[in-house]
């Protein structure tokens, strides 16, 4: 189960509306459902529900909003997944949706990853995440999502709100408790 997954260490995470919290370790995904590099992941995620229920069939659970900040933005509390200035190109946003209709193949954007090695978490499909109270929160942003305004999107600290999103561009990330 623990197959093409990084292990986070505990520590704080300063979440945008939440504010500080330590997260225990957890395990979380490399990249999008189905987490396999270079399989185009998983679009077109609904709910809150099915994404549940996506990480749940394959052993894992839906990650934490706190979890996925924490994986995102590590013990720098970074803006961005790869460090803390915007590299443009690194990673799958800004496309041209009519041009550009799925996401691009996990891992596909080499620079697009987490020092620990989760890549995809700015751009390509954005990902549902459990938030406090049973709250749908969704971060990370889509490969459509403007540049213009990256650092709402597209960075760390993103977060869209479920009615306003465009859910063919929505996907998961899975994580697991450890020890």
């Amino acid at each position: 189960g623990e197959r093409n997954m990084v292990r986070i260490s505990q520590g704080e995470v300063t979440m945008p509306v939440e504010g500080r919290r330590t997260v225990p370790a957890f395990a979380i995904d490399r990249y999008e459902f189905p987490n396999r590099a270079g399989q185009v992941p998983q679009h077109g995620v609904e709910s809150l529900l099915e994404a549940r229920a996506l990480c749940e069939r394959a052993g894992k659970r839906l990650c934490s909003t706190a979890e996925w900040f924490r994986a995102c933005m590590g013990d720098e509390q970074r803006k961005w997944p790869y460090g803390e200035s915007y590299l443009s190109g690194a990673c799958a946003v800004g496309f041209d949706p009519d041009a550009q209709r799925e996401p691009y193949p996990s891992g596909w954007f080499p620079r697009c990853r987490t020092p620990d090695g989760v890549s995809d978490m700015s751009g390509n499909v954005s990902e549902w995440t459990d938030g406090p109270e049973d709250s749908e929160i969704i971060l990370g942003g889509d490969w459509t999502d403007s540049l213009r305004w990256a650092e709402t999107y597209i960075s760390c600290r993103a977060r869209q709100i479920p009615r306003l999103i465009n859910r063919g561009r929505a996907g998961v990330r899975c994580c697991k408790s450890v020890k």
